[in-house]
């Protein structure tokens, strides 16, 4: 979907909801087996850490009593200035526009 030339432009950061069994060591193993490239950071934080940036990204989650985590699926692009410029809400959602918001970010 990207070439190298673009990959290098941009980073995807994916944080988790579960801070508890996230574990940088479990999610440095998650990272390897899915074979994330260099451009992937993954990150967990306190829980409070975790609602804030919630609250500012405006992705809602839940911890439920078993444990489990409700969680929206959501992609957000964010410039170099760290403000939302794209989002994308879904679990079936074309990626292609993803795709091009960052193209359009990157200015290709």
């Amino acid at each position: 979907m990207f070439t190298e030339a673009e990959r290098e432009k941009f980073h995807i950061v994916l944080v988790s909801f579960d801070p508890d069994r996230d574990q940088p060591a479990r999610l440095k193993t998650y990272a390897e087996t899915q074979q994330l490239g260099a451009n992937w950071t993954l990150l967990q934080g306190s829980h409070d850490q975790t609602k804030a940036l919630s609250v500012v990204l405006q992705i809602s989650y839940e911890l439920l009593p078993d444990s489990s985590i409700d969680h929206a699926n959501s992609k957000v692009v964010l410039n170099r200035q760290g403000e939302i410029v794209y989002r994308l809400n879904g679990l079936s959602t074309d990626p292609a526009a993803v795709a091009t918001a960052l193209r359009q970010e990157m200015g290709d």
